[in-house]
């Protein structure tokens, strides 16, 4: 996670210096060469060396970076108008469903042997990567427009001056929402990783039902993903809707924290923890982050979606990798009560940096509000 983390960085900053789709096949070829010789030639070979793991499991980090900022920028190239939020929002699901198709195919291929799981995986990660060398980089390349109302011209007319690391740090909001995917991440990783553990030693679960009851965590997510992104879309201010859902979290986490072990219970209010956290999540790392790659106040002379994307996801993996080592010893101290305790203080401190962007936006929401109420007015007795 370490080293994923700090690959997102440059693989953003190298993205928007070169044509983002060529990054990705890259990424997507060296990500499945590496699962092969992960999981397949040791097997194969009757191979097995403790350091060899450590060194092809960070190639493979490595290579895994150059996916999400350069997916970013291509997404933000093509879809950059009203509808931006709503598209994103289903795109983003693209995760929790690998994360639901994976486990299914998994669980087919597993009695075949586990050399065979990686094989499948990097074989479908080639297709892919041949599939998305088909794919132009942005509507420019292929002389069609890009599926939005506002931002064409502005597409096609950047210059291409490129903004490094520490001024694409330091446009506004970016800190402010790294900060709050700092928190999100890890508790959202979080889930991915120990739920499973935590269903199977809380309620005496085996691990197969335990890691098809914690679906219902990517299920809310899906949904989360795109209800907020259509909310968005129709209000067209997005920091009080994200804080206004992880106020949600702070309850939804407490429940979960105090559920028993009725299945149906639990599967419900995990959907719900899903929703309010994941969501916001997805949200922030895809939509928010075109939005503040490609701010007006630069837009005509400078590209920064993925690096901008880099950033984000880098800050919040890197809290991620070094959450991963505190929970166990809270768990092993505490309990799994203090664990979610924990998650409900990220949740609390992920809100902070976006209080002054959502008391801004709100002022704004208002005041347009109040000039169309007011333009209504006036042009009512003319109607009459």
């Amino acid at each position: 996670m370490a080293s994923y983390a700090l690959a997102l960085f440059y693989w953003g900053w190298l993205g928007d210096r070169v044509n983002s789709r060529n990054v990705l096949i890259i990424g997507m070829i060296g990500s499945a060469v590496m699962l092969i010789l992960f999981g397949f030639v040791p097997k194969w070979r009757n191979f097995y060396s403790y350091w060899y793991y450590i060194l092809i499991y960070i190639l493979f980090a490595l290579f895994q970076a150059c996916g999400w900022p350069n997916v970013i920028a291509i997404m933000g190239n093509w879809y950059s108008g009203s509808n931006r939020g709503f598209v994103m929002g289903i795109w983003c699901s693209c995760q929790a469903i690998g994360n639901i198709f994976s486990s299914l195919l998994i669980a087919l291929i597993l009695p075949f042997g586990y050399e065979y799981t990686f094989l499948l995986n990097s074989s479908l990660m080639i297709l892919v990567a041949l599939f998305v060398f088909l794919i132009e980089n942005a509507p420019r390349r292929c002389s069609v427009p890009s599926f939005n109302n506002t931002h064409d011209e502005d597409s096609l007319n950047r210059t291409g001056r490129h903004l490094g690391l520490f001024e694409a740090l330091l446009l506004p909001g970016v800190i402010p929402y790294s900060l709050c995917t700092a928190c999100l991440k890890l508790v959202n990783y979080a889930f991915f990783f120990w739920l499973p553990l935590c269903l199977s030693a809380r309620f005496g679960w085996t691990e197969q039902s335990a890691n098809f009851l914690s679906i219902w965590f990517d299920i809310g997510g899906i949904i989360g993903s795109m209800l907020v992104g259509v909310i968005s879309d129709r209000c067209g201010c997005k920091s009080p809707i994200v804080v206004l859902i992880l106020l949600c979290a702070i309850g939804a986490l407490f429940l979960y924290t105090h559920v028993g072990g009725n299945v149906f219970v639990n599967a419900l209010i995990m959907t719900f923890v899903g929703f309010t956290v994941s969501g916001p999540y997805n949200f922030i790392a895809a939509t928010i982050s075109i939005d503040l790659g490609s701010q007006p106040l630069f837009s005509s002379n400078a590209e920064a979606m993925a690096t901008v994307s880099g950033i984000v996801d880098g800050i919040g993996s890197l809290s991620s990798a070094f959450g991963q080592l505190i929970i166990p010893l809270i768990e092993i101290r505490f309990g799994w009560d203090y664990v979610f305790y924990f998650f409900i203080i990220l949740v609390i401190l992920s809100i902070f940096p976006l209080l002054r962007q959502c008391f801004a936006d709100l002022k704004t929401f208002w005041m347009l509000h109040e000039e169309g109420a007011n333009a209504q007015n006036e042009t009512e007795p003319l109607l009459e």
